[in-house]
């Protein structure tokens, strides 16, 4: 009897460490273009939630990922430099995307907020 709770557990702690996704990391740069491909793939990809923080928010393509990622349920939020944001480029892009749904926050904390995150 004492065999088959050993066994019975053994099974149940290592089915266990199968039923997780492992985290990983991916890296891409603005000059070669990888860090733009690398931003639609992984909110194209999502399921549950987008967090993006960055520095300027203009680029039509990433925009129209957002608002379609949003539609179909993701939860997405955007926090973005509001001194780079003032051009009209980039009030058109923050106009389309809160009317669509997206939370977007604009941040004037910080003398620039430069970093750009894309968690999914």
């Amino acid at each position: 009897m004492k065999t088959i709770r050993c066994l019975v557990l053994a099974t149940l702690l290592g089915a266990q460490s199968f039923s997780f996704a492992a985290p990983s990391v991916q890296v891409g740069f603005s000059p070669e273009g990888s860090a733009r491909k690398l931003v639609l793939n992984v909110i194209g990809s999502a399921t549950k939630s987008i967090q993006m923080m960055g520095y300027s928010f203009t680029a039509p393509d990433i925009m129209q990922a957002l608002v379609e990622a949003h539609a179909r349920g993701v939860e997405v939020r955007v926090v973005i430099d509001k001194k780079r944001n003032q051009g009209k480029a980039s009030k058109a892009a923050i106009q389309f995307v809160t009317s669509k749904g997206v939370k977007l926050r604009i941040d004037d904390h910080y003398n620039i907020q430069h970093d750009n995150r894309n968690l999914a």
